[in-house]
């Protein structure tokens, strides 16, 4: 047993100077999630978890010079995400051998896929040389989660099945928060509830009560992505893509900022908010303003540039 060290202030400031942001990115559907990849800064290396095969908005942008930092791992099955979380985060040292995320684990990934034939020597530089990685979509995630736990059982005790697969979900999503160098972005849908009184609600949508109560609990930031009714410079009143980064704010959207120095709206750009996160802002925010005038619209325009 190692025991525990203590960390000076002058460590810890060191240690978050270097820590990447985990963030939960939502929205509804078609508003543009995955589209927003193309704000990440060129100088970031980012690889896309690619699991619920969305990428058409930006296919052709990948295939140009504005893409080529980015790199793009289709996940067809829950294992898949395991073993590449294994992989790029590392193992968990205190995990039972028999759990993910362990070093036998890990062990064992690194020698099928060499057996295979991969050159996984290379596939862990490519993960080490990363800076974001964008896990697009938790809520697919979550469904193949579920199909592989239920396949798992034998007795069809379905509380057993979204127990399990709770567990190995959120075991999975703190390992990639405890990779403290990495920016990593999770994409997850987000859903409209109504009451019996009529109120709505947003929730995101993912498999499984326990998750959707702890997700919001082990990222840094959730930030809603939203139409938002903005005054133009004619006074007119237009619905302008946004990103909601602060609660409570006027739609209700689910939002949070342990940074501390966001605005409750932010223009709808990944460089924008690394830059803001860190301290280091220097780009104008035109979309910027902690007072929306009215309640977000969440309604498709015709002709919009992410349909």
């Amino acid at each position: 047993m190692s025991g525990y060290s203590i960390i000076t202030p002058d460590q810890r400031a060191e240690h978050l100077q270097s820590q990447g942001p985990k963030i939960l990115l939502t929205g509804q559907y078609g508003i543009g999630k995955t589209y927003t990849i193309q704000t990440i800064p060129k100088h970031m290396k980012t690889i896309v978890l690619d699991i619920e095969s969305g990428l058409m908005t930006v296919n052709q942008w990948l295939r140009t010079e504005g893409g080529n930092h980015v790199q793009t791992i289709k996940i067809a099955e829950f294992q898949d995400f395991l073993d590449i979380t294994v992989l790029a985060c590392g193992p968990d040292k205190s995990a039972h051998p028999s759990s993910p995320m362990s070093q036998a684990h890990h062990d064992h990934v690194m020698q099928q896929r060499a057996a295979s034939g991969f050159n996984v020597e290379a596939e862990k530089k490519m993960f080490q040389d990363a800076d974001v990685f964008f896990i697009d979509s938790i809520s697919d995630l979550t469904k193949r989660a579920f199909a592989h736990h239920k396949a798992l059982e034998t007795s069809n005790n379905m509380m057993r099945v979204y127990g399990n697969m709770a567990t190995d979900v959120l075991s999975a999503l703190r390992h990639w928060q405890h990779n403290h160098e990495k920016t990593v972005i999770f994409s997850c849908k987000l859903n409209t509830e109504e009451d019996d009184l009529g109120r709505k609600s947003y929730v995101i949508e993912a498999e499984g009560r326990r998750i959707k109560n702890e997700l919001p609990g082990i990222v840094d930031e959730v930030i809603t992505l939203a139409y938002i009714p903005m005054k133009q410079q004619d006074d007119t009143m237009k619905a302008t893509r946004a990103f909601v980064c602060t609660s409570p704010n006027p739609g209700g959207y689910p939002a949070k900022d342990r940074s501390g120095r966001l605005e409750g709206i932010e223009q709808p750009s990944w460089e924008n908010l690394f830059k803001k996160m860190s301290g280091n802002s220097g780009a104008e925010n035109t979309v910027s303003t902690t007072k929306p005038n009215s309640a977000p619209k969440v309604t498709k325009t015709k002709g919009d540039l992410y349909e």
